[in-house]
């Protein structure tokens, strides 16, 4: 049985992640998937978040631009 961490460490939260992975393995065998499909999913996931990394890298960041004067409504 896992137990929930009291803090995560370094930033991760394992328990979420083992608990996310019981809950994907049981989805797959309800699924049916085969050994193939299971296989594939890890690679699409490494894929997907490196994709998502680029992205969120290229972002410019946010900025706010100062009001001087009120505009008219």
């Amino acid at each position: 049985m896992n137990q929930r961490p009291k803090s995560r460490v370094d930033g991760v939260d394992e328990f979420m992640v083992q608990r996310a992975a019981e809950q994907i393995l049981k989805e797959m065998a309800e699924n049916g998937w085969n050994q193939g499909e299971a296989e594939l999913l890890p690679r699409y996931l490494e894929g997907a978040i490196k994709k998502n990394s680029e992205r969120i890298r290229k972002l410019e960041p946010f900025a706010v631009c100062e009001v001087t004067a009120q505009e008219p409504l």
